[in-house]
């Protein structure tokens, strides 16, 4: 998950914003952040889009 991360253009440093449930694809998105040194920033699915701006403004 870390290459896919880095091959998309996440560098050490960026923040990614995940808006999902959990489950195994959550954690190896969470595992590929670390190995990759970006911050995951996790997003309750019920949020709404202004909720979602504040925290990613």
């Amino acid at each position: 998950m870390a290459n896919a991360l880095v091959a998309l253009g996440v560098k050490q440093g960026d923040r990614v914003a995940v808006q999902a449930e959990k489950s195994p694809a959550f954690l190896d998105l969470y595992l590929g952040c670390v190995r990759a040194g970006a911050a995951f920033l996790p997003l309750n699915t019920a949020y709404t889009p202004a909720e979602i701006e504040y925290f990613l403004g």
